[in-house]
Formats: structure tokens, sequence, C-alpha cells
């Protein structure tokens, strides 16, 4: 049986500091991307928006289109722990542009996920051989 809890958010500073020392990171859009692969079945995120890019009321709207659009995507796959950086103004990032770039970010991240998987799988082929 599949676990209940599918899709759920990074909560402490050691997840963070987790998935930022351990993972992979790459940037598009005025977003930061940093993640890392997991044995978990569970996809977790966390959204890290930093005082200098507006008010409250600005990086709490930029968090909660964050939420919908990862919600509303159809990428995410288990086994990954993502932190999504804001690098520029909140104001400056509208909804359609969060939306097509988480979309192009969890394919990227699934793809790299097949890549070293297949080179795992090709290691140990090597290894039995």
């Amino acid at each position: 049986m599949p676990p209940r809890w599918t899709f759920c958010s990074l909560r402490t500073r050691a997840d963070f500091d987790r998935v930022f020392d351990g993972g992979r990171r790459f940037f598009r859009r005025g977003l930061g991307f940093y993640y890392r692969l997991t044995s978990l079945e569970v996809f977790r995120y966390g959204i890290s928006t930093p005082r200098r890019f507006g008010i409250a009321v600005e990086r709490n709207k930029f968090r909660r289109r964050v939420r919908e659009a990862l919600r509303l995507s159809g990428e995410r796959s288990a086994g990954i722990e993502m932190v999504i950086c804001l690098s520029r103004k909140c104001s400056e990032v509208g909804y359609a542009e969060v939306c097509s770039t988480i979309e192009w970010a969890l394919r990227r991240i699934r793809r790299d996920n097949a890549a070293v998987k297949t080179a795992h799988e090709a290691v140990k082929a090597d290894d039995n051989a």
C-alpha cells in the first residue's frame, strides 16, 4: 500500500542543510533549485525567501504560488528533497513564470534521476560480469 503522505514539506534547519550540503543545484528565471535524491517514498520540498526580496505580504504570496504550482504539477516524483530559493524581487515573479519554471525544474530533476539510476545499473552489471 502506498504511503498516505506523498507530498510534504521540509521543516527543520537540519532538513534544509542536508539538501544544501548534500545535493545538486541549478538556477533559472530568478529561482534557485537545490535538490537531493533519497530513498524515501515521498516528495519533500522547502521554500526559502529572504527578507531583502520583499515585504512579508509579497514573500508569503510567492510561497503560496510555489506551493500551488508544486501541488498541481504532475512532474514531481517520490525520492526527492528540494529547496526552492528566490533570487530576485517577489513582485517580479509572476504565477505563470513560477509554474513553467517549476515544471521545467522537476522534468530536469527526473531526467537527472533517471541518468543516475542508469549509471548505477551499468556499474552493477560490470561488477557482476
